[in-house]
């Protein structure tokens, strides 16, 4: 499993890929290292929490984002939206 793992973490790398794990039952919103580059994120300033990761959205955005996602979680329906 090791080596498997190894392996994808060197293709994200090459691809420059960003991607993100989010725990809906615990609110737990990991960012990939490549993900937090691409966003200017800090990683010691970052929450962990879609609550935290709103605030990196512009404020004017948020409802629609909101809007988008839970009703992709609702619907089971793929997640895709541009905002600021």
């Amino acid at each position: 499993l090791k080596k498997a793992e190894e392996r994808l973490s060197l293709a994200i790398n090459q691809a420059h890929v960003g991607f993100y794990d989010w725990n809906l039952l615990t609110g737990e919103l990991i960012f990939s290292e490549r993900m937090m580059k691409d966003w200017g994120i800090e990683p010691e300033a970052y929450g962990e929490t879609i609550e935290a990761a709103f605030e990196l959205i512009h404020p004017d955005d948020r409802g629609r984002v909101d809007q988008h996602i839970q009703e992709a979680i609702r619907e089971h329906k793929p997640y895709h939206i541009e905002y600021r």
